[in-house]
């Protein structure tokens, strides 16, 4: 073995009895976080939650026979199936790197780019404005005398922002939101599985129920023509999205930009695994982005 090759062995070594040990101790390091257990299990299975979201939505899919897309040139070999390339585990893993490159773009963004004050602190910029020492706070007059104002500090006796949660926002940035470009990334390899044309109808499980008005459980409404395999996978990312914002801790520009940036992430990650498919009679995946634009990637 070569000097080289050597040291990369070592280095392999030492990374993976590095991974083994920390592992093995992240219990004894969780238990040093101060915080109650079922906060403590929300905001870890909040962030595995939505990852989970969209693997369960492939293997929903994929169980339910749902189409392929049409760039796949499996259904056109006689003597092969999908499996580790354009199979079931190679979408399932595409999500999970997805997913992590998506993460770290996003935190790029909130913290070297933008470090916008989220929904909540700019409600503590109102709060103050409005009742504290302090009055040079840039907020936009027609904030403060907006009926929204008016209508909390009656009902809550505060100007602060009212939240879902009770401890507030999360402490970095807003925009974008990871939630929303993880999603975004995730649905966009969701999209370069199926075919998003395909009406749902097609499905073995195609049953679609809505809300009912008094919160019972859901009420089956029959097979709806008009629902797409790919409006569904939309749907999927901007219930996600911009479920936060529901929540008050993220502004509508952090939803629609952090999809936006989250599928930016995953065509990336398509184009760039383009060309390793020697032999394959591979022309692209055909992908309708959020903005309706059509790609082959």
């Amino acid at each position: 073995m070569s000097e080289v090759g050597s040291s990369r062995s070592w280095l392999g070594t030492a990374l993976i009895a590095g991974s083994a040990v920390t592992y093995s101790t992240a219990g004894y390091f969780t238990r040093l976080i101060q915080l109650d257990i079922p906060t403590l299990l929300f905001w870890r299975g909040i962030y595995a939650g939505l990852f989970m979201s969209a693997y369960n939505a492939g293997i929903f899919l994929f169980e339910n026979g749902a189409p392929p897309n049409p760039g796949n040139p499996y259904p056109g070999y006689k003597k092969q199936s999908p499996f580790g390339t354009f199979g079931v585990p190679f979408f399932l893993g595409l999500i999970g790197e997805a997913a992590a490159r998506a993460f770290k773009a996003a935190w790029y963004a909130n913290w070297f780019v933008h470090r916008a004050l989220r929904p909540d602190q700019y409600g503590g910029l109102v709060h103050m404005k409005l009742t504290g020492p302090k009055k040079n706070y840039p907020v936009d007059d027609r904030i403060l005398t907006s009926m929204a104002v008016g209508e909390t500090f009656s009902k809550f006796g505060s100007y602060l922002l009212p939240q879902a949660y009770p401890e507030a926002g999360p402490q970095h940035p807003s925009y974008p939101s990871g939630h929303a470009t993880m999603a975004g990334a995730c649905a966009t390899i969701l999209k370069a599985a199926f075919d998003g044309s395909a009406i749902f109808a097609v499905l073995t499980d195609n049953t679609v129920v809505a809300a009912s008005v008094d919160g019972s459980p859901p009420v089956p409404v029959g097979k709806d023509p008009g629902l797409t395999i790919g409006g569904e996978i939309d749907k999927l990312a901007s219930n996600i999205a911009f479920g936060r914002n529901f929540a008050g801790i993220h502004w509508r520009s952090d939803a629609e930009e952090g999809m936006r940036l989250g599928e930016a992430v995953a065509l990336s990650i398509l184009r760039d695994q383009g060309d390793n498919y020697p032999g394959e009679n591979f022309k692209g995946f055909a992908i309708t982005t959020f903005d309706g634009e059509n790609l082959i990637v």
